[in-house]
């Protein structure tokens, strides 16, 4: 029997570490969906997908490329140098935005196949050449991983990358990364010179610790120069690492319509910055508030030792009653979609036969997606370790779990619908058990 109790958690375990991909990774449908190439002004292009930008400057002695983004994104990025007319083994001099695997992870390629030289701001060198392994809040999670990639110049703040009669100008703007680069140019169009701003990312993603982060530690002063920055800077053309900072879409078509500059956007681009600063300095004060907080250790009350197995809970022999439990995960997580907050917390325990577990975590949910997590002490818990995830997430990962065979354990809310215990063993074993236990569930007002 305590083979069997000590066989289970492989259903858990394997789900959660898919889903760890998913959040520290996800690619977005827009990522790698092709996007019509186009000429910004001047000598300045653009040449990435509908959701991940890249952007050509042409010179007579070859061409400079800004991101290479995702591994897969290569072969588009080609076919857009292309379409334009100019060859994509021109391409002299590559740059990134920052070093995160949707604007670096084709980066190899790209220099195998033309050769050209990477210039990487100084903070983000070691990032890219361990191919995303130091990274500060994705160096564990292996499907924000790439192939490492040499760097031929070290770029520091304010630092010069010439080409052709092109001059780009490298300003740190840290916190997202470390080495987190806006770039700035000026471009001559219809005999007029214009300011270019091309921002790396002012954005906190969910998970960030702002507040204690050891593996970051000036994480949110770093944001405070970010910001400063950013609005120091002359700007008439507004671009970004991603169309949606820009409202690039928009954009086009206005100049697919005719409109002669749609892309001088100074007031766009104060808007925007005002908006990032703000949503940085609204987390901000809830992490501080948070860490500062008794009451959210006093949450904590609620969790008692775990449980193996529960008597209430409704048990499921695999693969015998598959379509049970598949019924039932189905009626259940309709009825939790039908009345579930818009923003929630909840205590969480996975508990299981395996190195690493926790203990529990208070799980904050706002629109659906994790926002932060604390530990019993009160303290920030990263979002990365395969233990922090939302209800759906849960049922996600259940669903999944039905396709295994061995036997399952379940007990739901009667109120709100969740899955509020669970319990595995997965065959063969011996040492496959798990148990996830959900307490505390308190929607957000």
């Amino acid at each position: 029997m305590l083979n069997a109790l000590r066989a289970a958690v492989v259903t858990v375990l394997l789900m959660l570490n898919a889903l760890v991909g998913r959040l520290g990774a996800q690619v977005n449908s827009d990522w790698t969906e092709p996007f019509p190439p186009f000429r910004i002004a001047g000598n300045l292009y653009y040449v990435g997908s509908k959701g991940l930008a890249n952007y050509l400057i042409t010179t007579p002695r070859g061409h400079i490329l800004i991101n290479s983004d995702l591994e897969s994104s290569v072969p588009l990025i080609r076919a857009s140098v292309e379409k334009l007319g100019f060859k994509f083994s021109d391409i002299r001099i590559l740059l990134i935005s920052h070093a995160h695997w949707d604007h670096d992870g084709g980066s190899a390629a790209i220099k195998k196949i033309t050769g050209a030289k990477y210039m990487v701001m100084d903070a983000d060198v070691p990032v890219v050449e361990s191919g995303g392994k130091t990274d500060f809040q994705y160096g564990n999670v292996p499907a924000s991983l790439y192939p490492p990639t040499r760097v031929n110049r070290v770029l520091h703040d304010g630092d010069e990358v010439k080409l052709g009669g092109a001059t780009l100008v490298a300003r740190l703007t840290p916190g997202h990364t470390k080495g987190c680069t806006t770039w700035t140019m000026k471009v001559k169009d219809a005999g007029k010179i214009y300011d270019v701003v091309i921002v790396g990312s002012p954005n906190v993603n969910p998970g960030y610790k702002l507040v204690d982060n050891s593996a970051y530690p000036k994480i949110a002063s770093d944001y405070e120069r970010t910001f400063r920055v950013l609005k120091s800077l002359p700007v008439d053309i507004f671009l970004g690492a991603h169309g949606s900072y820009f409202d690039m879409e928009t954009k086009y078509a206005r100049q697919q319509d005719g409109a002669a500059t749609p892309f001088i956007d100074p007031a766009g681009y104060n808007k925007y910055v005002a908006d990032r600063e703000q949503a940085f300095r609204t987390e901000l004060a809830a992490q501080k508030a948070a860490t500062a907080d008794t009451s959210v250790t006093a949450i904590f009350k609620d969790t008692g030792s775990t449980r193996v197995f529960s008597a209430e809970a409704q048990r499921f022999k695999l693969p015998e009653q598959r379509q049970s439990l598949r019924a039932l995960l189905k009626k259940e997580r309709g009825l939790w979609q039908a009345g579930k907050p818009r923003d929630y917390r909840f205590l969480l325990r996975v508990g299981c036969f395996c190195p690493g577990t926790r203990g529990w975590l208070l799980i904050e949910v706002r629109s659906g997606q994790p926002l932060r997590a604390w530990d019993k002490a009160g303290k920030s818990a990263a979002l990365t370790d395969w233990n922090t995830f939302s209800i759906d997430g849960l049922y996600d990962n259940l669903e999944q779990s039905v396709d295994r065979n061995g036997q399952v354990q379940i007990a739901f809310d009667p109120r709100w619908h969740f899955p509020r215990y669970v319990g595995t063993v997965t065959l063969p074993g011996p040492d496959a058990w798990s148990n996830t236990e959900v307490r505390g569930f308190r929607p957000i007002q």
